[in-house]
Order: C-alpha cells, then structure tokens, then sequence
C-alpha cells in the first residue's frame, strides 16, 4: 500500500500527516512502526518566514492553543514545516528513522522546483506554476 500527501502549512496544522497514518491503519491494517516515509522538497525554516504568512497571521492563535506558545518548530520565527511533520508522524508511531527527508528548500532550489514564495519576491506568482505528483509500487517479479 501506498500513499501520497501534499502538506503544507493548513495541512500539518490540521494534522494531515496523522490522519494519514490513521488511514493506512483503519483501511489497510498497516502498523505505523513499518511505515516508510519520504519528504520531499519544500520550503524550509530557512525561508518560512511566519512573520510574513498571511496564513500564519489568521491561524497563529489556534496554532499556538494547539502546539504550544513556543513550540521548538516556529519559536524562532521561521516555520520548520519537515521537522513539524516529522514530530508529527512519530507522534502518531512511525519510527523517525523511517522517515527519510530529501532536505531541499525550494526557495534555496528555485531553480530546480517551483516555489510559491519566491515568485513572490520575483513577482511572478501570476504566473505562479503547478506541478504532478506520481507515486506507485513496482510489481516484483515471482520466484
């Protein structure tokens, strides 16, 4: 069984990642200690500025009344949004070293990835991009 999230600041917030894991439970029977989880490219605490988030500022009530007023994730000023998943996803019984993060920033890689933060400070998020996402499995041939 496989399964593919996109989380980004709502997402961790409303606990996405554990629901996730909820998920492969309830409807797979999968245990989470044998969960492999990969993350991958996304805006890190080196750029997520939450002083500047616009989602921030009208959730930064509910999210502190839920994490925590200094939360080692944001207490800094920057969103660790990897780090907080990953805080998640141990919470919820993966095992941390069954997490594997890609650690590349996509402001730092804009180059590589899109990021919806630095178009907009090159001004360019009219043109703002998308992307895909594919996951599977690749059938194993039988002995």
């Amino acid at each position: 069984v496989c399964g593919i999230a996109h989380i980004g600041l709502v997402g961790a917030v409303n606990q996405l990642a554990i629901r996730m894991v909820s998920l492969m439970k309830s409807e797979f029977g999968v245990e989470p200690r044998r969960l492999e989880v990969a993350i991958l490219a996304s805006i890190r605490g080196c750029h997520y500025n939450i002083e500047r988030s616009g989602v921030w500022k009208r959730l930064q009530r509910s999210i502190k009344e839920l994490y925590g007023e200094e939360n080692q994730h944001y207490k800094d000023g920057f969103f660790h949004l990897p780090e907080f998943i990953t805080w998640q996803l141990v919470s919820a019984g993966v095992r941390a070293t069954h997490v594997s993060d890609l650690g590349s920033c996509t402001v730092c890689q804009a180059d590589r990835f899109f990021s919806h933060v630095q178009a907009g400070v090159t001004g360019t998020q009219e043109r703002e991009g998308r992307f895909g996402s594919l996951i599977g499995m690749r059938k194993t041939p039988s002995s």
